[in-house]
Parts: C-alpha cells; sequence; structure tokens
C-alpha cells in the first residue's frame, strides 16, 4: 500500500501504481478532471463503487459537493475558522509562484516523473 506522507511524487506515482495494479480496488482520479466535468466523475465514482444513480442524483451530488455548498456544510467544513476548505479551483499555484519557481517546478517535475506516462493537468490546459 502507497504511503500516505512523503515526497508529492512519489504519493502520486505510488497510487497510480497501486491502482493500475488494482483497479477494482483503487480509483486514481485527476483533481482538475473532476473539475472540469463533475458530474461524469460522480458518475465513474458511482460505478467504481456500485452505486445505482440517476440524472437527478448526479445533478444533486454535483450541487452538493461544489465549494459554496461544502462550506455552507458543517459535515464538510469541519473547521470553518481554520480555513479548511480555502478558494477551491485549478491553477492557484499562479497566485503563489514566481515565474522563476514555475520553471523549476517544471523541471523538477519532468525529472521525477520521467518515464511514468502519467500526464498531469495544472489548470487552464497546462499539462505535463
Amino acid at each position: 500500500m502507497p504511503q500516505m506522507n512523503g515526497p508529492w511524487f512519489d504519493h502520486v506515482l505510488e497510487w497510480r501504481e497501486a491502482a493500475n495494479a488494482d483497479p477494482e480496488h483503487i480509483m486514481f482520479l485527476h483533481y482538475e478532471a473532476m473539475l472540469a466535468e463533475p458530474q461524469e466523475h460522480i458518475r465513474k465514482i458511482a460505478e467504481f463503487a456500485g452505486i445505482n444513480y440517476t440524472p437527478d442524483i448526479l445533478a444533486k451530488a454535483d450541487a452538493a459537493s461544489s465549494l459554496s455548498a461544502m462550506k455552507r456544510n458543517p459535515k464538510t467544513n469541519l473547521y470553518p475558522s481554520k480555513k479548511h476548505l480555502r478558494k477551491g479551483g485549478a491553477g492557484g499555484w499562479r497566485d503563489s509562484f514566481t515565474v522563476r519557481e514555475s520553471a523549476a517546478f517544471d523541471e523538477v517535475y519532468r525529472e521525477q516523473m520521467e518515464g511514468s506516462g502519467l500526464r498531469m493537468d495544472f489548470g487552464e490546459g497546462l499539462v505535463m
């Protein structure tokens, strides 16, 4: 079983390998893809878990899993004062990384993920 802590690259690669080795029990999803097509991914998760669904159920799950709905729900926002649920979305790293830091990450990403075949969309269609 993959580690829960440690370098992000190891974490992602280990879980991807585990999902490839045992696809009946481990589902590997991409956050940015889920944001782009939430109902499609909710459907995939329901099928993976063996849950019957209707288009209405998919729409309700989509609405309930929006960031604004989760912030209002005390069952999903357990620590509102600690801003556990921040702004959501993809590509927020652009607000924190300088151009130089972004380029450095890109280089490390290419080195660490080389040969994995794993391509990540870090928001706004940036695929590495």
